[in-house]
């Protein structure tokens, strides 16, 4: 929330990539926001297959493989575990959802 007073009135993407990431090409970032361009996507999460998916996040998605939830390795049950597509920690949101989603968060 640190940064919400700047995006005040801004209605376009905003891109998180954390800095301890592995180096991600710029044509990533491009397919990113071509990825987002569609009106009715609100957020693009970049996931990754690595060799070794341990300390990873891993994506749950639904029965049609839509998106549903990160769940962090340490929550995750054995079966959630054996899922091998895992959190990039590099995202695309739209800017008013970033933020009111943002205020739902308990500190």
């Amino acid at each position: 929330m640190q940064a919400a007073d700047y995006f005040q009135g801004y209605d376009g993407d905003v891109v998180i990539a954390c800095g301890d990431v592995p180096l991600i090409k710029s044509s990533t970032f491009r397919n990113i926001v071509a990825e987002g361009d569609d009106p009715l996507t609100g957020a693009v999460v970049l996931t990754m297959i690595p060799d070794n998916p341990h300390g990873y996040g891993r994506i749950l998605k639904d029965g049609n493989g839509s998106f549903q939830s990160i769940v962090e390795e340490k929550d995750a049950s054995a079966e959630e575990r054996m899922i091998k597509e895992v959190n990039s920690v590099t995202y695309l949101f739209r800017a008013p959802l970033l933020f009111e989603g943002l205020k739902n968060i308990a500190r």
